[in-house]
């Protein structure tokens, strides 16, 4: 939950001296997930978390535009479908040109989105979960609705906080759910 890839535990060590250090300086990091040295929990005051959400409508479509892919009508539907990742909509809006010459009604009609680099994506986060992580997914892959903190099975604090800073799932008043490209991810992929 959080833990250094093998190799990288000396970027661990800089941002706790940076953490820790008095200075002016101002340092941005980005990561698919966060560490226990970076959460909100952190004992390092000057630190700051900041989960960055999907592009707005209009950056996303954007993205879209720029692969000349056809029938906008389609394109909130497939920015909500992936959240608007950015990186996600590149990799779909170049795929639907190259397949579906940039009709994305068809690309929608397959019902599929986690194809290629997009399930590589996911396949190198859901490898580093740990088994607590793993059970709290396919319990929430089984559900449409969200599920309430107190209905999951097994469901350690630390794991669900994780699953949050990886953003592989969401949370609202109702309760905890997956986001839709881990939906299909866990409910197509794993076995």
């Amino acid at each position: 939950m959080g833990e250094y890839e093998p190799g990288y535990a000396a970027y661990g060590e800089m941002l706790r001296r940076v953490g820790e250090q008095h200075h002016q300086s101002c340092m941005v990091v980005t990561s698919r997930e966060g560490t226990r040295d970076t959460s909100g929990s952190s004992m390092m005051r000057p630190i700051r978390h900041l989960s960055l959400n999907g592009l707005q409508p209009e950056a996303a479509g954007q993205i879209l535009k720029d692969e000349a892919l056809s029938t906008p009508s389609f394109w909130k539907l497939l920015v909500q479908q992936y959240r608007g990742n950015p990186l996600m909509l590149r990799i779909v809006a170049m795929t639907i040109q190259e397949i579906f010459d940039g009709d994305v009604g068809k690309f929608l009609k397959k019902g599929f989105t986690t194809f290629g680099d997009i399930k590589y994506l996911i396949d190198k986060q859901y490898d580093r979960l740990s088994d607590d992580e793993r059970d709290i997914l396919g319990q929430l892959a089984q559900q449409a609705e969200p599920i309430p903190m107190e209905s999951l099975n097994h469901a350690h604090l630390d794991a669900i906080r994780s699953l949050l800073r990886r953003s592989l799932i969401e949370k609202s008043a109702a309760g905890f759910t997956l986001r839709p490209v881990v939906m299909e991810y866990v409910r197509h992929h794993v076995a």
